[in-house]
């Protein structure tokens, strides 16, 4: 029969979701998470991020350009990989707010 080979409607189809390319100041604060957690043990992600932007903020630019030079060859190698990759951010009503453990 015909049908068993025909490609899935287009509102069947899964889209798959690609990931957007990290810009340098997530990558330094993925290096750097795990340091500073594994120094202050008790700190909660959102002070550690208040570190590290503080770290990012004055680090030496040959530093800085580094990471810079990271983020545009992995938007590079995103774009070769899917040359229709646009980022589409999230409608506000789309996006649920998680309320964390610690707030209820």
């Amino acid at each position: 029969p015909k049908g068993i080979h025909a490609p899935a409607p287009k509102e069947q189809q899964k889209k798959i979701k690609i990931p957007r390319p990290p810009n340098a100041y997530i990558l330094y604060r993925k290096d750097h998470h795990r340091e500073i957690r594994d120094r202050n043990p008790g700190l909660h992600n959102n002070e550690v991020s208040v570190i590290v932007g503080n770290m990012w903020r004055v680090e030496q630019p040959h530093i800085r350009e580094r990471y810079f030079n990271m983020a545009k060859e992995i938007k590079r190698r995103v774009l070769l990989e899917h040359p229709d990759y646009r980022y589409n951010p999230r409608r506000s009503q789309d996006i649920r707010r998680r309320i964390s453990p610690h707030l209820k």
